[in-house]
């Protein structure tokens, strides 16, 4: 029974991957920085009430992905952050770079999304990019968001973690890989 279940959830999610992402994933060098600068725009439309949006872009080489999906990416984990902060607070958008070693898992490249919000209790820290899993309850959240962003990085090559502290704000971080090859794809455009 918990199979069938699970394999619903896994077909569920793929149509809903399907749908947000008809082209499909389409990895090419991509520069971060300016997803985030497209992403801003979106964001700060979403925004209510009293959150400040801040950026700290740092000069990071191209990463390994696909600059529509990751713009789906940060703005899911935005408006995640903006609905944890019903109060006001602050979302902060940073890239910079990680390790400096000669492996790629030292030289990759991260974009965090950090917010002053609610925070995620440790309990509920470990079930959050299960799918169908919400914390809003009857205020909305499907609980898909944050696996499908999961599953998206993760076919990018890429990995999302998560630090919390309750009543004191919450990081995700999206890892990516640097870039090989052409020149940077063009960022999306922030608004149709």
């Amino acid at each position: 029974m918990m199979v069938a279940a699970l394999d619903r959830i896994e077909r569920t999610a793929k149509r809903v991957q399907s749908f947000a992402l008809p082209h499909g994933i389409m990895l090419q060098p991509t520069d971060l920085n300016a997803v985030v600068e497209a992403t801003l725009p979106l964001v700060e439309a979403a925004r209510r009430g009293q959150v400040r949006i801040q950026k700290d872009l740092r000069d990071v080489p191209l990463v390994q992905g696909d600059p529509y999906t990751l713009q789906e990416v940060l703005f899911n984990l935005c408006t995640n952050a903006l609905a944890a902060m019903p109060h006001g607070g602050t979302l902060t958008l940073r890239t910079r770079r990680l390790g400096g070693g000669d492996d790629d898992q030292m030289n990759s490249v991260a974009v965090e999304v950090a917010d002053t919000g609610v925070g995620i209790p440790r309990a509920d820290l470990e079930r959050i990019f299960e799918p169908f899993f919400t914390t809003r309850g009857q205020s909305g959240g499907t609980g898909l968001g944050l696996g499908l962003c999961r599953m998206l990085i993760s076919e990018m090559g890429g990995r999302i973690e998560v630090q919390s502290v309750v009543a004191q704000g919450t990081v995700f971080t999206v890892v990516l890989n640097p870039a090989t090859g052409d020149p940077a794809a063009p960022a999306p455009e922030s608004a149709p």
